[in-house]
């Protein structure tokens, strides 16, 4: 066994640098196609001449074509980089303008099938344009690659730059199922109308059908690559950016779900254009700022005026004798060849399960909740709390993603009704199963992803319990993700709720995304649960240094344009907000908790980006209430360690001795296989501190829990609760993108997993020490009381948890799964488990 598990290390790491050193980048290829395929699945395309997303979905073949084409000619792809000015202007605007007044002088509606080719080629490249201003931060501050930049490499945007792109298609053919991709075997160029494009363009033929065929050809190739070989350095690009691992489809501004926002509003206004003429519509250069009358976007461009973001692509050892080409009159088709068709097959088999652990006892869920929605991300957040005022508890769940038509990542809230016997013990379809439904058409913006956060809270002040839910990206078609929180006053009412809300919060700051965390407490010891909101991308005097603000439960009329306290971060992209809580503790108060997990050390007086700087160390503020006084502060000692990032307090040991629990959900673990000493990078670790302790200014730590798997995310939940009924709280805490197979290969990858462990677990190095019937070490799960598993490959399951109580004695968990595809892709569920 040992052996064998050394020839697979060794194996990795020889294949890792052969793919290294044999120029192995691409330019977010596979990304790409994604973003469009998400934003065509909900996308309203239906005008007067007819159903345009009805015709994507016909000539996939050139849909998917369009989708990487304005890199077809950039550096190193096709001779030697000779037309790389022409890929650059292909990202802009002026291009797109030319395009779309082409086709409508020379192909009239009704339009022949080659014209609908183009015109859904056009639509993919479309995608490609919008997608990269976001991504590239271009004429817009704080997109993906330079906050990329500013988190994860001491505030360098080149440094993200060149991890940014090839990873994410890495992460995405890890993380995700591409089969829409992979069936797809031909591809549609439209050669001939294009080369007529750029002579109208350019004013010459420098650019000829054959040559855009050539290098088209090239990166049809560098998609077959991909999935041939590139899965394969996943730990490579995860180790590089934990950012990016965590951040890649949510983040706010340029994060997969955002692109396929914009991607959708471009579209719309693309077939407005090629429908209605350019000459009402002002075409600058940056198409993220084309207006048509019916926006109000302020205009910045003023950063990079060039994309010309390009890496070399990855062949694998393939060539263009491996595609078949076949002209048509006006483009022509590129299909695989037999051999490299055989090739990708065997691929794409399942591989065998090498797994090595140790088997704990497991426990399967007694029911699972759904949503026949893509996208939905059902049970982002979950939260428990009586809101019908019928004595019994109830759970609430957000799913920010879920989409109709013409409104993609709107978001919703299902609530399912608790009862004598706690939560329904069957699997439901909560669109059509829930018993209440909470949307906001309203008041909320296109793409707000209403239910992003929750909190129960009892905001008038009236002993009945209030719903808050929060809509972080509101105002996103105007780039202001302000964000919104909207207040539900209780008790709720069986069936879809789509009145205004009672009361309703926002955020007058640009890039605010207000409410990204919430949580109910009572602040000022009046017995009402007051609000609490977090929001860590809030400038806050400067960057995303984050913003908490506390909104006090009063009775008469609410002012929802003040708040009662405001607190800002201290230091540039902390996120400060990114978790909040307020909790009652024994002996020290009430605890008003924030975290800032990608709060760094500084190396220079001003806390300017250095290269000796310690990045995203983490920290927790502390303060007691209700003075709100900065008394207690806990900061992380290694760098990505994101101490902060979850918290809890509880009473594991006996009543009235509190323990405080801080998240170290990237720290890296110096574990074992087998014997062999391996470092899991990211694997993630839990400090358990005691609380009375702290009233002397002594910081003790009790017992410490490590993840056992690279990229574990090992406490990115971490919570207390009393799970028998016997007076003391047990603990749980989930590791998310836990895969397990430890040869981490592509399948089987991120299923994720929650550890129980009763009261009165063992204290020291729980699960470093005493591994004795577990071949790897760290052995959380060994140590643990039970394992709860949800069996689903890709699913990150154990986002968010829940603890609903049902009687004094008995309790029910519920555990979401943000990433499960079983009933539509990317859909999300939440499953149900009770202790024996």
């Amino acid at each position: 066994m040992k052996c064998s598990v050394y020839m697979l290390m060794v194996t990795e790491c020889i294949f890792v640098l052969l793919l290294c050193s044999s120029l192995i980048h691409s330019c977010g290829l596979t990304t790409h196609t994604e973003i469009a395929h998400r934003a065509l699945e909900y996308f309203n395309g239906k005008t007067k001449r007819g159903d345009y997303k009805t015709m994507m979905v016909k000539h996939q073949d050139a849909f998917q074509a369009g989708n990487p084409y304005p890199d077809t000619f950039f550096d190193s792809l096709c001779f030697k980089g000779r037309y790389h000015d022409i890929s650059e202007d292909t990202h802009w605007a002026p291009f797109l303008n030319v395009t779309i007044n082409y086709i409508r002088q020379k192909y009239p509606y009704p339009w022949d099938q080659d014209t609908e080719k183009l015109i859904v080629f056009m639509l993919g490249f479309v995608s490609h344009q919008i997608a990269d201003i976001t991504w590239h931060s271009l004429g817009i501050d704080q997109g993906f690659l330079e906050t990329m930049g500013k988190i994860d490499f001491h505030g360098s945007y080149g440094d993200a730059h060149n991890v940014g792109d090839f990873g994410g298609d890495i992460l995405n053919l890890f993380e995700i199922k591409l089969q829409y991709i992979h069936s797809l075997e031909n591809w549609y160029v439209p050669t001939f109308d294009l080369q007529n494009i750029y002579k109208i363009y350019y004013g010459d033929g420098r650019m000829t059908a054959d040559t855009i065929l050539e290098c088209s050809v090239l990166m049809f190739l560098a998609r077959a690559g991909e999935k041939l070989a590139v899965s394969k350095l996943f730990p490579t690009y995860a180790e590089k950016s934990p950012f990016m691992l965590s951040m890649l489809n949510d983040f706010f501004l340029g994060g997969i779900d955002d692109m396929a926002a914009w991607t959708d509003n471009l579209w719309h206004t693309t077939l407005y254009m090629l429908e209605n003429g350019t000459e009402s519509c002002q075409i600058p250069k940056n198409p993220l700022y084309i207006n048509c009358g019916n926006t109000s976007k302020s205009f910045l461009d003023k950063r990079k005026v060039k994309n010309g973001f390009f890496s070399k692509p990855l062949m694998h050892g393939l060539s263009p004798k491996d595609v078949l080409v076949r002209k048509s009159k006006r483009g022509a088709y590129l299909t695989l060849g037999m051999e490299l068709k055989k090739r990708l097959r065997l691929a794409t088999r399942k591989i065998s399960d090498s797994t090595i652990r140790a088997q704990p006892k497991q426990v399967q869920p007694k029911a699972v909740y759904r949503v026949n929605s893509t996208y939905a991300r059902l049970g982002w957040s979950l939260l428990n709390g009586d809101v019908n005022h019928d004595g019994y508890e109830d759970l609430i769940m957000g799913s920010p993603g879920y989409s109709v038509e013409g409104n993609y990542q709107a978001g919703r809230v299902y609530i399912v009704l608790g009862g004598p016997n706690g939560l329904p013990k069957k699997d439901l379809d909560l669109n059509k199963e829930a018993n209440i439904t909470i949307e906001c058409p309203a008041l909320c913006g296109r793409h707000s992803r209403f239910g992003s956060a929750l909190a129960v809270v009892d905001l008038n002040a009236d002993g009945i319990n209030d719903l808050a839910v929060s809509a972080p990206s509101d105002l996103t078609d105007s780039l202001k993700y302000s964000g919104s929180v909207h207040v539900y006053y209780g008790p709720l009412k069986v069936g879809i709720v789509l009145q205004d809300p009672s009361a309703n919060y926002s955020c007058q700051e640009t890039y605010c995304n207000f409410g990204w965390t919430l949580s109910g407490g009572d602040v000022n010891s009046d017995g009402f649960a007051d609000l609490v909101i977090g929001s860590p991308f809030a400038p806050g005097g400067g960057e995303q240094r984050g913003k908490v603000t506390v909104i006090l439960a009063k009775k008469g009329k609410i002012d929802s344009g003040k708040f009662d306290w405001v607190q800002n971060g201290e230091q540039d992209y902390s996120w400060f907000g990114y978790s909040v809580a307020v909790k009652k503790t024994s002996l020290a108060g009430n605890w008003l908790m924030i975290g800032a997990p990608t709060f760094r050390k500084c190396a220079l007086a001003n806390c300017s980006f250095n290269a000796k700087d310690k990045q995203s160390v983490g920290k927790l503020y502390i303060y007691v209430l209700p003075t709100y006084k900065l008394t207690y502060s806990f900061i992380g000692s290694e760098e990505h360690a994101k101490l902060g990032s979850s918290f809890s307090v509880g009473a594991p040991f006996e009543k009235y001795t509190d323990m405080l629990a801080i998240g170290i959900p990237d720290i890296d673990v110096q574990g074992s296989v087998v014997g062999y000493s391996v470092p899991f990078h990211q694997a993630g670790g839990v400090l358990v501190y005691n609380v009375s302790n702290l009233l002397r200014d002594y910081k003790r730590l009790v017992t410490s829990f490590s993840g056992d798997r690279r990229f574990d995310r090992f406490g990115v939940t971490v919570k207390f609760a009393d799970l028998n009924g016997d007076g003391l709280d047990d603990f749980l805490l989930s590791a998310p993108l836990r895969t397990d197979d430890i040869t981490e290969e592509l399948e089987g990858a991120e299923q994720g997993t929650v550890y129980v462990y009763l009261d009165n677990f063992p204290i020291g190095n729980t699960t470093m020490n005493d591994c004795k019937d577990s071949r790897v070490i760290p052995c959380p799960g060994e140590k643990a009381y039970g394992q709860l598993i949800f069996g689903e490959d890709q699913a990150r399951f154990g986002k968010d948890l829940a603890v609903v109580a049902v009687t004094a004695q008995k309790r029910e968990i519920a555990v979401s799964a943000i990433h499960s595809s079983s009933t539509a892709r990317l859909g999300g569920a939440v499953a149900i488990y009770t202790l024996q």
